[in-house]
């Protein structure tokens, strides 16, 4: 991933294997500071087709990168409930969400 320090919101996604490794190269879309549902519905659907063609035991994970510094806010907890909750309504298998700035990558636990 390289240094820590980010000029724009992303959404980063990686699937991992049941081996635990990364299956591809890690993607990114570009979000809106607060959580968008429809973003992420489609989104969340969407990754949940590809890892149907996968092997069993393959997951997904997201990391939420932003600019500036500080500790984890209630928009980043808000992000990664979001996340959490339309991946299991839609039974998509994901990893603890993490969220990275211009200081720390930490793990974001849903509300």
């Amino acid at each position: 991933m390289g240094g820590l320090g980010f000029g724009e919101r992303l959404l980063r996604f990686v699937f991992v294997g049941p081996d635990r490794r990364m299956l591809k190269v890690l993607s990114d879309v570009p979000v809106p500071r607060t959580p968008d549902r429809a973003l992420i519905g489609d989104l969340v659907s969407t990754l949940g087709e590809l890892l149907a063609k996968t092997d069993d035991g393959t997951t997904v994970a997201f990391l939420l990168t932003r600019p500036g510094v500080g500790a984890i806010t209630d928009v980043d907890r808000r992000w990664s409930s979001l996340l959490t909750k339309t991946a299991a309504e839609l039974g998509v298998p994901i990893e603890p969400v993490c969220r990275a700035n211009d200081e720390q990558l930490v793990l974001v636990e849903p509300t």
